[in-house]
């Protein structure tokens, strides 16, 4: 008996893996213009779920997400396509499977607010880790610019911060606020 009380959470488990991808999709097309890449809400739903899911479900639905895409769905914030590899911002794509991963391993230790804000700042940080040295090796091996360090930091990193600490802030306050629906996945 026990053993299909652990299938059907892995099922529930999987079937909110795949809605997380979906969302982060739908967070990709959720876009505002902004200099070299539009800013998105794709990183609220890469934290949200990891803080959900926890780090195994978090990262697969984020996994879920980099699979449609370089399989060639539309599913980016510029399109889809194993070509994409050689954009300058996929990097911070690749980011979001350990970005969640970390959200959900800080999250099973959180304690309110101030724990799921701690979790999504780190995941934002994880995403930034990945993305900006991308960039900068993008822009050096491949497109061969002669824009540095600084340039990556700029607008792989510093830009994009204020909008991120809103959206940690806003996937803390969702998840303390569902944290009995958390509990159960724990």
């Amino acid at each position: 008996m026990k053993e299909k009380t652990a299938a059907k959470l892995d099922t529930r488990k999987m079937i909110l893996a795949a809605l997380f991808a979906a969302l982060t999709v739908v967070g990709s097309k959720l876009q505002i213009p902004f200099f070299i890449t539009p800013i998105t809400l794709q990183t609220l739903f890469v934290i949200t779920s990891g803080l959900f899911l926890g780090a195994r479900y978090g990262a697969l639905s984020q996994a879920v997400f980099l699979i449609l895409g370089l399989c060639g769905l539309p599913v980016f914030a510029g399109g889809g396509g194993i070509m994409y590899v050689f954009k300058p911002s996929f990097g911070f794509a690749l980011g979001f499977v350990p970005a969640a991963a970390v959200a959900g391993i800080i999250a099973q230790r959180a304690k309110g607010f101030g724990g799921y804000l701690l979790a999504a700042a780190a995941a934002s940080l994880v995403v930034y880790l990945c993305g900006v040295p991308y960039m900068y090796l993008i822009l050096k091996q491949v497109i061969h610019s002669d824009r540095g360090w600084a340039y990556a930091l700029q607008y792989g990193c510093l830009i994009f911060l204020p909008g991120d600490a809103i959206k940690s802030v806003a996937a803390a306050l969702i998840a303390s606020k569902a944290a009995p629906l958390i509990a159960e996945r724990r």
